[in-house]
């Protein structure tokens, strides 16, 4: 079987298989998939640096350290994230609720230590949680 125009040396088997790895090359390519911070910013050397969901949290006169061992104790992650903990399911609970209620506990545990999340409650599922007012 002649070697079809474009295919690259590596497809030595299958011309189907050499086919469907061109296309979702080319398709990488052309949609800008792969280039880094490029393709989202214009600066190749963008770099994102999340802000932790704890840094969300505010108190008068609380300290970065206060801050960080308020939120490990309410449950929060050492990295200032929040995950959901497999642990701490209950029996007949999905993970879909188990991560809603430890979340939402953590929420709780925050404003009880006397915190105000700063982040944003526009939304109607924001709206609906413990940090933007909902019971």
């Amino acid at each position: 079987m002649e070697k079809a125009r474009g295919i690259p040396d590596y497809c030595s088997g299958s011309f189907q298989v050499c086919v469907t790895r061109q296309f979702y090359a080319e398709r990488i390519v052309w949609n800008g998939m792969g280039i880094g911070g490029q393709w989202m910013t214009g600066n190749p050397f963008y770099v994102y640096h999340p802000t932790p969901y704890r840094d969300s949290w505010t108190k008068r006169d609380a300290t970065e350290e206060g801050r960080q061992a308020d939120w490990v104790a309410c449950g929060g992650d050492a990295d200032g994230g929040s995950s959901m903990h497999v642990k701490r399911m209950l029996p007949g609970e999905t993970n879909e609720q188990a991560r809603t209620r430890q979340e939402f506990a953590l929420q709780r545990c925050m404003i009880q230590a006397g915190y105000r999340y700063t982040g944003n409650c526009s939304s109607a599922d924001m709206k609906a949680r413990p940090l933007c007012g909902a019971p």
